[in-house]
């Protein structure tokens, strides 16, 4: 075999040891792989499987605390709402007793003085004060004037209404609002008597000279002054009341317009009688209102009436004599006119008083028609 031969062959050799070695290369790291995969793909998965327990462990954790916080915000916003139902429903039970309180509030029950009935009255609007008080002051008399609808429990003042006038006969109306309240305290009883005293000559009444020092229950001697407007019945219930009780009482109960300083007479004098038009009819009102025992609607409907014959029964009688039931007392002097007047009417039911002083009667009691003509027509 010559070298290159041998070269050849030896050639062919180490190519094939080389590609024996390669191969044994290949399946050594082969097997190095297969090793290491079978030694870290366990690990591995179970690296995976743990970061996948892991994340799912974490969301049922955040899922779980989403709930919770659900939940919680679900609690608080039922609580939220529980609340403010309970403030509703506290706030209605609120507005229902107030409105109740207001309810039982305006009644005219137990309001007996001038603040009690304030309370539960309001200013109407169905009569045009500046019409109502214009027919007063076209009359050039120096006046105060009122008008109370019972029923809507309204006040008009038609002029001057809280003003201390000369009261002429309207003092009838504290002697009988102090008298009530004497019955209806025990001081005295209704058969009580007191004696007559015959003070003003040809004054009205019925009740005679002859009979002066007679004595009379109080209900006749009471009856007697509204009915005939008798100023010495009037002069009588004075003598037994006093001027200091009647004072005293209607201001205990905030009619502070009364002044009482003197009997009714015919002689010039420095004192006088005073009272406003609102307080006379607040205090009628109270007695109208059965606030008092004794002396309360049944007596008004019996006795606080001018007699349809009386010539002086001028003023608001001529205007309300048609409707319903019409109960007045009056006052007539030379340059005065005063009068109060109670219309009872269906459900209409109000009282309006009238001081007029400084112009002659026969005018003033004109324009006091008229007064009241509007308010008869217009309530």
């Amino acid at each position: 075999m010559d070298k290159y031969s041998q070269y050849g062959k030896n050639a062919r050799k180490a190519k094939w040891i080389n590609r024996a070695i390669c191969m044994a290369a290949i399946i050594l790291v082969a097997a190095v792989i297969v090793v290491g995969y079978n030694t870290v793909m366990p690990k591995y998965e179970a690296f995976k499987a743990e970061q996948v327990k892991k994340e799912a462990e974490q969301a049922a954790k955040e899922k779980e605390e989403a709930s919770k916080a659900e939940e919680a915000e679900k609690v608080q916003e039922e609580a939220k709402k529980a609340k403010e139902n309970a403030e509703t429903e506290q706030a209605s039970a609120q507005v229902e007793n107030d409105n109740q309180e207001v309810q039982q509030e305006k009644v005219w029950s137990g309001a007996r003085s001038r603040s009690e009935q304030q309370a539960v009255m309001d200013s109407g609007s169905r009569l045009d004060t500046s019409y109502l008080t214009g027919i007063m002051a076209d009359s050039g008399a120096a006046y105060s004037a009122y008008v109370l609808d019972m029923a809507n429990m309204e006040e008009y003042d038609g002029g001057y209404s809280d003003v201390p006038m000369p009261a002429s006969a309207l003092i009838g109306v504290p002697i009988l609002f102090t008298l009530a309240d004497c019955i209806d305290n025990g001081t005295y009883t209704m058969e009580d008597t007191a004696v007559f005293r015959y003070t003003f000559p040809n004054g009205r009444g019925n009740i005679k000279q002859e009979q002066d020092g007679q004595a009379f229950t109080l209900r006749q001697l009471m009856s007697e002054a509204l009915l005939y407007s008798d100023n010495n019945a009037l002069n009588s219930m004075i003598d037994f009341l006093t001027l200091e009780r009647i004072n005293n009482t209607c201001h205990i109960y905030g009619f502070e317009s009364v002044d009482m300083q003197r009997k009714l007479m015919l002689e010039s004098t420095n004192l006088e009688n005073y009272i406003s038009a609102k307080d006379v009819v607040l205090m009628l009102n109270s007695i109208y209102q059965n606030n008092f025992n004794g002396i309360n609607r049944d007596f008004l409907m019996s006795s606080f009436k001018i007699q349809s014959t009386d010539s002086a029964n001028k003023g608001m009688y001529p205007a309300c004599v048609g409707y319903g039931t019409f109960l007045n007392l009056n006052g007539v002097a030379e340059t005065r006119y005063t009068e109060t007047g109670l219309v009872e009417n269906g459900d209409k039911v109000y009282i309006m008083a009238v001081l007029a002083d400084g112009v002659k009667q026969e005018v003033s009691s004109g324009y006091v028609t008229s007064f009241a003509s509007y308010v008869v027509n217009t309530l």
